[in-house]
């Protein structure tokens, strides 16, 4: 129930809640802050069931969220530094016409003054109410996910229902969590994986560690881990890739539970983490936006017994209530040990989906989301080519976008990328396939401050790769762009590929 949830929430509370850019704010503060939020949407918005929330990283938004979902209402979070089009998109598809908003400025990206009444939390006056939390099994979070290539964003909620399960799914991990944890999360608040994280230390009793919006994210939250002697961090596999020449000199001893999610794990980088994390319990998992929390889980603290393929770690196993499927790219449901595209289906799968279709939310073109003909189910695309092997666990092969389909067999990219880097020994690489104007596969190979020339490179490749692996073109980046949450952007490597193309056709 909600109500267990959020128990820890009330005046009497004096251990830390949050601590926001190494400020410490306790329960019984987050409480008051909240119960005076909570009086003013009762008392003038009892009507409203979604409100919006500027995400500022301060209590206030932190607040604000708290006293919408005490309320038994629904909040949609915005972005002041995202899309103009992605917000307006939002407030227009989630009905909202109330904006709580800690900031003084209004960005251009929430400048749409008709659309909605704004409240800033700092000025909503100062009551003696109890915070009053109100089951109400809707809807607890409407948001939209980062846009794909020509793929509008996703509307997307949970039901407390779900919070809960993803919260019993954790506890079955054998991650323990109690009022003495400390909770980082990599991920930004608009990402399923923070919000967890956040709700998981409020239900535990624990203090949640916001991290600042900064480019080096990653830096940060590792140097923020060895500060504060974080307990409990949810990182990604491009995050420890990144940060590995530095294991030696982390000393992140305090570390219980290392959590690793979001894409494919490496086994080479995974070894690394013993480095910095000595007594740490290691979960490689999987993550899907369209279902709350975790959806698969492994330890891999013994390497030795962790089952892997050509050098890629197991997602895990399916946790409760949560079902695997490998499609083809026909949309054939394929057997045990059959490689194809991984899909994810459970109860909030449906929900979401059956909400999007009745209110006409769901985008036309979103292609992840669909309802399998012969099964009768609403399955997600995971964006990982892999198989599900004998004892049930997921096996990764290749992402999405690092697999090529030649003569109908799908053909990761990984071989390319180790010819790649052994020969140019760069530090970041990566190699995508990109559809062209006429329809057929490339592959592209990206190089961060390449020293060496390219047409070098390819001859390289040349001699010891088979035709359809050798890349269409290499290119030479300043640096593999990364999102907000530490993960490869590949949306914008196809950007890239696709405007260096219009620029060729223009000349």
């Amino acid at each position: 129930m909600t109500t267990d949830i959020l128990s820890n929430i009330h005046k009497d509370n004096n251990n830390n809640a949050l601590c926001i850019n190494n400020e410490f704010y306790t329960f019984s503060q987050l409480e008051i802050i909240a119960s005076n939020i909570q009086h003013e949407i009762n008392t003038n918005y009892p009507f409203e069931r979604t409100f919006g929330v500027v995400f500022e990283n301060d209590i206030n938004t932190y607040a604000s969220i708290i006293a919408i979902w005490s309320s038994g209402k629904a909040y949609c979070l915005l972005n002041p530094q995202g899309s103009r089009q992605d917000n307006y998109e939002l407030i227009q598809k989630t009905g909202c016409s109330v904006l709580f908003n800690a900031s003084d400025i209004l960005t251009e990206a929430l400048d749409f003054p008709d659309s909605y009444s704004i409240i800033n939390p700092y000025e909503i006056p100062v009551t003696d109410k109890n915070l009053r939390i109100r089951f109400n099994d809707f809807n607890i979070f409407l948001y939209t996910q980062h846009k794909v290539e020509n793929q509008q964003s996703e509307l997307i909620q949970f039901r407390w229902e779900d919070a809960i399960n993803a919260i019993e799914n954790v506890k079955k991990t054998n991650i323990t969590i109690d009022s003495k944890g400390k909770v980082l999360s990599f991920f930004n608040f608009s990402h399923t994986l923070s919000v967890f994280s956040f709700l998981i230390s409020i239900k535990s009793g624990a203090c949640f560690y916001s991290i600042p919006n900064k480019k080096n994210r990653a830096y940060t939250t590792f140097s923020m881990v060895e500060e504060h002697s974080i307990t409990h961090a949810f990182t990604t596999p491009y995050a420890v890739k990144m940060l590995e020449p530095f294991f030696y000199d982390i000393p992140l001893s305090s570390l219980h539970y290392l959590i690793v999610t979001g894409d494919i794990l490496h086994l080479k980088h995974a070894q690394s983490l013993g480095k910095c994390a000595p007594n740490a319990s290691v979960y490689n998992t999987s993550s899907s936006p369209y279902i709350f929390g975790i959806t698969a889980a492994i330890e891999i603290n013994d390497l030795s017994h962790t089952q892997s393929y050509n050098g890629l770690i197991s997602a895990g196993y399916p946790l409760n209530n949560i079902k695997f499927r490998t499609l083809s790219s026909e949309k054939n449901i394929l057997s045990t040990g059959e490689i194809g595209q991984l899909y994810v289906q459970n109860t909030a799968v449906e929900y979401s989906t059956n909400y999007n279709n009745e209110n006409n939310l769901m985008d036309d073109n979103t292609n992840q989301l669909f309802e399998h003909d012969l099964d009768n189910y609403h399955i997600y695309g995971t964006e990982i080519i892999g198989f599900i092997n004998d004892n049930n666990a997921i096996i990764p092969v290749a992402n999405i976008f690092q697999q090529i389909n030649i003569n109908g067999i799908l053909v990761d990219l990984s071989l390319l990328e180790k010819l790649a880097t052994e020969f140019t020994n760069a530090k970041e690489l990566v190699a995508i396939t990109y559809k062209n104007f006429f329809d057929f596969e490339e592959i592209h190979l990206f190089i961060q401050n390449l020293s060496i020339d390219t047409n070098v490179i390819y001859q390289h490749l040349r001699k010891n790769l088979p035709e359809y692996l050798l890349p269409r073109q290499i290119h030479n980046i300043k640096q593999i762009p990364i999102d907000e949450n530490c993960l490869i952007d590949y949306p914008e490597l196809l950007r890239i590929i696709k405007g260096n193309a219009m620029a060729f056709f223009a000349k």
